[in-house]
Protein backbone atom coordinates (compact mmCIF):
# COMPACT_ATOMS: atom_id res chain seq x y z
CA UNK A 1 0.00 0.00 0.00
CA UNK A 2 1.71 3.25 -0.91
CA UNK A 3 2.09 6.09 1.76
CA UNK A 4 -0.61 8.55 1.79
CA UNK A 5 -0.06 12.22 1.19
CA UNK A 6 0.67 14.11 4.32
CA UNK A 7 -3.29 16.44 5.10
CA UNK A 8 -1.07 19.76 4.13
CA UNK A 9 -1.32 18.65 0.45
CA UNK A 10 -5.14 17.65 0.67
CA UNK A 11 -6.16 21.08 2.85
CA UNK A 12 -4.06 23.87 0.97
CA UNK A 13 -5.38 26.13 3.91
CA UNK A 14 -3.07 23.36 6.63
CA UNK A 15 -0.76 23.36 3.88
CA UNK A 16 -0.36 27.74 3.55
CA UNK A 17 -0.14 27.63 7.38
CA UNK A 18 2.48 25.15 7.85
CA UNK A 19 4.75 27.16 4.40
CA UNK A 20 4.07 30.31 6.24
CA UNK A 21 5.13 29.21 10.16
CA UNK A 22 8.15 27.11 8.26
CA UNK A 23 9.13 30.35 6.32
CA UNK A 24 9.08 32.59 9.23
CA UNK A 25 11.06 30.34 11.37
CA UNK A 26 14.14 30.65 8.49
CA UNK A 27 14.20 33.94 8.34
CA UNK A 28 13.42 34.49 12.22
CA UNK A 29 10.37 36.32 11.33
CA UNK A 30 6.89 36.12 13.58
CA UNK A 31 4.58 34.05 10.94
CA UNK A 32 2.18 37.24 11.10
CA UNK A 33 4.68 39.17 9.37
CA UNK A 34 4.71 36.51 6.21
CA UNK A 35 1.99 37.69 3.40
CA UNK A 36 0.55 34.54 1.04
CA UNK A 37 1.42 37.32 -1.93
CA UNK A 38 4.36 39.53 -0.83
CA UNK A 39 7.78 38.11 -2.39
CA UNK A 40 10.30 36.36 -0.68
CA UNK A 41 13.12 37.34 -2.19
CA UNK A 42 12.05 41.04 -2.36
CA UNK A 43 10.28 41.50 0.62
CA UNK A 44 12.05 38.96 3.28
CA UNK A 45 15.20 39.01 1.32
CA UNK A 46 14.98 35.38 1.00
CA UNK A 47 18.26 34.15 -0.01
CA UNK A 48 19.48 30.97 -1.88
CA UNK A 49 20.81 29.30 1.40
CA UNK A 50 17.31 29.44 3.35
CA UNK A 51 15.83 28.78 -0.18
CA UNK A 52 17.46 25.48 0.28
CA UNK A 53 17.12 24.68 3.63
CA UNK A 54 13.21 25.34 2.81
CA UNK A 55 13.09 23.09 0.31
CA UNK A 56 14.78 20.04 2.23
CA UNK A 57 12.75 20.93 5.45
CA UNK A 58 9.56 20.53 2.99
CA UNK A 59 10.44 17.27 1.37
CA UNK A 60 11.52 15.55 4.65
CA UNK A 61 8.28 16.76 6.45
CA UNK A 62 5.40 16.28 3.29
CA UNK A 63 7.65 12.85 2.22
CA UNK A 64 8.37 15.10 -1.25
CA UNK A 65 10.79 15.06 -4.20
CA UNK A 66 10.81 18.54 -5.34
CA UNK A 67 12.95 19.73 -8.50
CA UNK A 68 14.89 22.57 -7.19
CA UNK A 69 14.07 24.39 -10.08
CA UNK A 70 11.17 25.00 -7.96
CA UNK A 71 12.69 27.61 -5.92
CA UNK A 72 13.13 29.92 -9.10
CA UNK A 73 10.04 29.93 -10.16
CA UNK A 74 7.70 30.20 -7.31
CA UNK A 75 8.09 33.74 -5.19
CA UNK A 76 5.36 33.56 -3.08
CA UNK A 77 3.84 31.41 -0.36
CA UNK A 78 0.92 31.47 -2.47
CA UNK A 79 2.72 30.27 -5.33
CA UNK A 80 4.81 27.86 -3.23
CA UNK A 81 1.62 26.44 -2.03
CA UNK A 82 -0.03 26.14 -5.29
CA UNK A 83 3.08 24.59 -6.77
CA UNK A 84 3.01 21.39 -4.12
CA UNK A 85 -0.75 21.01 -4.13
CA UNK A 86 -0.09 20.12 -7.66
CA UNK A 87 2.58 18.07 -6.66
CA UNK A 88 0.27 15.91 -4.88
CA UNK A 89 -1.95 15.78 -6.86
CA UNK A 90 -5.73 17.88 -7.84
CA UNK A 91 -7.08 17.85 -4.01
CA UNK A 92 -9.33 20.63 -4.38
CA UNK A 93 -12.38 18.96 -5.30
Amino acid sequence: MAPSLPRMLIDPAALRTYLTALIASELDLPASAIKPNASLRRTYALDSVAAVNLLFQIENDLRLEIDAELLVTVDTVEQLCTALVALGGDCSS
